[in-house]
């Protein structure tokens, strides 16, 4: 009996809810950005269900206090670059690794697969909390949401990870936690 699909040669993973348990450090970014700009913090649960489509979308979202966001352009252009210093003080300082991924990657690689972690984090906080969290060395590709010129869910930063490893997009699996994946 043949297969359908063609044969697995690439793992792309994305990275935050689906290799790290981020949020509590997101969470802990965006209200002290709030707590700058002289407004009330949220409830952490709360910061978590505005996480996975980018920076822009958690800010805007923490912002208006809802998923559906609607933050004032000037407010956002001025929490932006707080948002982004506060992360970079408290990414990895809370983010622990899900269960089983360090053996699920190192399985993978040695199978021989290539790995890609393909996510809306900035590249630079990106590849900063995949060495801080000892990953960095299981992925040959890292793209970034700020890396190409469209992020997920374009099919952009899919297509050139695959392009990068020389394999077909129909043989590669993606790994997430969102419809953006």
């Amino acid at each position: 009996m043949t297969s359908a699909y063609p044969p697995l040669r690439a793992v792309i993973f994305d990275l935050d809810g689906t290799l790290v348990h981020s949020s509590p450090d997101l969470a802990c970014a965006a209200n002290r950005m709030l707590a700058a700009l002289g407004m009330p913090q949220h409830d952490p649960a709360l910061i978590s269900t505005f996480i996975g489509r980018g920076v822009a979308v958690l800010v805007e979202r923490a912002l208006a206090g809802t998923v559906k966001g609607g933050a004032d352009a000037a407010l956002l252009a001025q929490a932006l670059p707080l948002f982004d210093r506060f992360y970079e003080e408290e990414s990895g300082r809370r983010t622990t690794l899900y269960p089983g991924v360090r053996e699920a990657l190192e399985l993978l690689v040695r199978e021989g697969l290539p790995l890609a972690c393909v996510t809306n984090k900035p590249e630079r906080p990106a590849l900063a909390l995949l060495v801080r969290m000892e990953l960095m060395h299981f992925f040959s590709v890292v793209v970034g949401g700020d890396t190409l010129p469209r992020k997920k869910p374009d099919p952009l930063p899919f297509r050139h990870v695959c392009e990068r490893m020389g394999v077909a997009t129909a043989q590669a699996l993606v790994v997430g936690d969102s419809a953006s994946d």
